[in-house]
């Protein structure tokens, strides 16, 4: 056995570090929003920020929110102040890509580059600044923590002047040719003095002349500074990432949800969203992705990051849909078997079964809802204290809890069922003939079923069986029903 989705380890696949190049001051820059924040005397609760990908200077401004107006005066005003970028990267916030923005980028010839679905590392060095900015703020921040504002000024001036790792030079010395004059070096040094106004024209001429001269040198030796490092990084994060075990087209994998993760309760919701088929391999680790259950592509490219291989339990019971390749289609009851005259409709009343139900069953089909119901209701019956067994059918939506020795069917939401047990103790053991991860649905109900397993972390822990898996597309319900009468005769090591 092994843990589910729920309670695994993520097993991350990540592509090659692929490092940014960069060629001089302002020409490549990244901007994020840092917020909300406790709002400020003055009455903003967002930061934006930008950092250029040379210098690393950085830029940041208090605004009121993140609607694409004020993202758009504040882009608007660092062109104004620098120059019109070549490249602005950000991620698809609503407030980065828009129709403002876009008209902006299109007047000033800047082209917007976005970063993949939920993968800030793209945009790694204004991420970074972020949280040295806000590391900063925590420690200067008053006990109302809306002095904030007041700040940033300060903080900046601390980082602008301060030597990069990456170039050996301070933002400061790469934006202007030199470095800033401290207030402690006024203190040791004594009041300026001022030339006459001869000797400073001599001066500022011969200036420009030592700062063109300074400028190239600088420029070279901090590109090369820059090389250096992001060679040195990339070789640091490829040892602890094998290349060889990238992903490739036509695996399938599952994606990682990351849409509540900050949501109250998130814990219990699906991890990994259902088997998607990669069609494409875009580069540096981004994938396009089919679905398998609804048979679309997904919108967005996803990064490598967010995706785990998704690999059968038994690899030598292949399945149909192994073999064919192809989507598995639920079909629904034939209308013909349900017209049956509606007084004399019913086969077995205590189950509540239909005539329909039984040609059903004869002719194989696959079991609808009434049937697995009924059998359910069988296995209550025999095993009297066996707790669980409840009504599995899709219009329920709450369970009662089952005691220490429990067992239930569960259909997952797409007319699909698979078993649950508690009889050998925890985790919970889940039983599927066709997947290996479970649905939101199924989720909920293990979780409003089991509730007494849950532990004081508010986690409930899954493992999902070693299971034989069904040849067909069809015969989940027979597996299902099959699995829970084995529980309920106390055989938990069982297969067919």
């Amino acid at each position: 056995m092994e843990k589910s989705r729920v309670d695994g380890k993520l097993g991350k696949q990540h592509a090659e570090l692929h490092p940014i190049p960069v060629s001089d001051v302002w020409k490549q820059v990244g901007i994020d929003l840092i917020g909300p924040l406790k709002t400020s005397k003055q009455g903003n609760s967002y930061i934006a920020t930008m950092t250029d990908y040379f210098s690393k200077w950085p830029e940041a401004q208090a605004i009121p929110n993140k609607s694409a107006k004020c993202v758009s005066d504040f882009l608007f005003k660092m062109i104004l102040r620098y120059r019109c970028m070549d490249i602005v990267i950000s991620d698809q916030g609503r407030e980065f890509v828009n129709q403002v923005n876009n008209e902006l980028f299109a007047r000033t010839g800047v082209d917007h580059c976005i970063t993949s679905v939920y993968h800030p590392q793209t945009n790694g060095l204004t991420e970074r600044f972020n949280q040295t900015l806000v590391n900063a703020i925590v420690r200067i921040i008053n006990e109302d923590q809306d002095n904030w504002e007041d700040n940033l000024d300060s903080i900046l001036f601390c980082y602008r002047s301060s030597k990069n790792n990456s170039t050996n030079f301070s933002p400061f010395f790469l934006m202007y040719g030199r470095e800033p004059k401290l207030p402690i070096e006024l203190a040791v040094e004594g009041s300026p003095r001022c030339d006459n106004q001869d000797s400073t024209q001599v001066s500022l001429d011969t200036k420009v002349e030592q700062l063109l001269k300074l400028k190239k040198s600088v420029h070279d030796l901090a590109m090369e500074n820059i090389r250096k490092a992001q060679d040195r990084q990339k070789r640091n994060y490829d040892k602890k990432h094998d290349s060889t075990k990238l992903l490739k087209v036509g695996n399938l994998v599952l994606v990682k949800n990351m849409h509540n993760l900050d949501r109250k309760g998130w814990k219990m919701d699906t991890r990994w969203l259902r088997p998607y088929m990669i069609t494409a391999h875009i580069g540096k680790g981004r994938y396009k992705l089919l679905s398998q259950e609804s048979g679309k592509h997904l919108a967005k490219m996803i990064n490598s990051s967010r995706l785990k291989k998704y690999i059968r339990r038994n690899p030598d019971e292949k399945s149909t849909e192994t073999q064919t390749k192809e989507k598995i289609i639920i079909p629904d009851v034939p209308k013909e078997d349900t017209r049956a005259d509606q007084n004399n409709n019913k086969w077995i009343k205590a189950l509540g079964l239909k005539k329909s139900d039984r040609i059903d069953i004869l002719k194989k089909r696959m079991l609808n809802d009434r049937i697995v119901n009924g059998a359910q209701k069988l296995s209550k019956k025999k095993f009297a204290l066996v707790g669980g067994l409840q009504d599995p059918l899709l219009s329920q939506i709450s369970f009662d809890r089952c005691t220490s020795k429990g067992v239930q069917i569960h259909n997952t939401g797409k007319i699909y069922w698979i078993t649950s047990s508690s009889i050998g103790g925890q985790p919970v053991s889940v039983y599927d003939s066709l997947y290996d991860d479970l649905t939101e649905s199924s989720e909920k109900q293990l979780a409003q079923c089991y509730h007494n397993c849950i532990n004081q972390a508010g986690q409930l822990h899954i493992e999902m069986a070693s299971f034989q898996k069904q040849k067909g597309s069809t015969d989940c319900g027979l597996f299902a029903i099959a699995s829970a009468y084995e529980l309920g005769s106390g055989n938990i090591h069982f297969n067919y």
